[in-house]
C-alpha cells in the first residue's frame, strides 16, 4: 500500500497506485462479495464496480480519517447493499451449488454431499441476523483485523471479537442441528 505522502502526489491519470491496489485487495474483495453474494457472477461484477470506483475516486481519500483498507471495505460494503435492494432480496440457489462437474475430476455423489454441504452452511448463515452476517463477511471474507472492522462498522474492537466468536459458535450448532435433523429424517 503506498504511504499518504504517494496519495497526495498523484494525480488521477497516473496508474501505477491502482495497478498496485488493485494487485493488493482484489481477492479480498472479491471473496468478501462472494460470501455476501454466493455467486460467483454477481461477486465478478461487484468487485469490478468497486475498483472502478476506487479509480474513480482514489484522489479523495484521507489517511487522517481512517486506514485504506476502512475506506475500500466501506465502499464495498455500499456497493453490496445497493446491489441487495437490487435484486429485491430474491431467495435463490446458484446455479454453480447444483451444477454437475463433468470434468471427471470428482464422482457425482461426492459434488452432492458438497452441494448439501454448503446448502447447510447457506441455511445456518441465513439464520443469523445482519450484523453477525456482516462481520463474518468481513472478517472470513475480506480476511479483515478485527480493529479494521471496527473501524468500518463503529463497533468497538472488543465488542467484533466477541460477536464473531459468538457468532462462529453458533454457527457450529445451526449446523449440528441441521446434520442431526438430516440423520433422523433419513434413518
Amino acid at each position: 500500500m503506498p504511504p499518504k505522502e504517494v496519495w497526495e502526489k498523484q494525480t488521477k491519470t497516473d496508474q501505477d497506485v491502482f495497478i498496485e491496489l488493485y494487485q493488493t485487495y482484489y481477492e479480498r474483495v472479491f471473496a468478501y462479495l462472494l460470501y455476501r453474494t454466493g455467486e460467483t457472477h454477481a461477486a465478478q461484477d461487484l468487485t469490478s464496480q468497486v475498483f472502478e470506483r476506487i479509480f474513480k475516486n482514489y484522489y479523495r481519500y484521507k489517511n487522517q480519517n481512517s486506514p485504506f483498507e476502512a475506506w475500500l471495505f466501506a465502499i464495498t460494503r455500499n456497493l453490496f447493499i445497493d446491489w441487495l435492494r437490487a435484486v429485491n432480496r430474491k431467495k435463490w440457489i446458484p446455479w454453480e451449488w447444483v451444477k454437475q462437474h463433468d470434468n471427471g475430476q470428482k464422482p457425482l455423489e461426492d459434488c452432492v454431499i458438497q452441494n448439501e454441504e454448503r446448502l447447510r452452511l447457506h441455511c445456518a448463515i441465513k439464520r443469523l441476523s445482519p450484523r453477525e452476517n456482516e462481520l463474518l463477511a468481513l472478517k472470513f471474507g475480506a480476511r479483515l483485523t478485527n480493529r479494521k472492522i471496527s473501524a468500518i462498522t463503529s463497533i468497538s474492537e472488543q465488542n467484533v471479537a466477541v460477536i464473531l466468536f459468538r457468532t462462529v459458535r453458533k454457527l457450529r450448532e445451526y449446523m449440528l442441528e441441521k446434520e442431526n435433523q438430516y440423520e433422523v429424517k433419513h434413518d
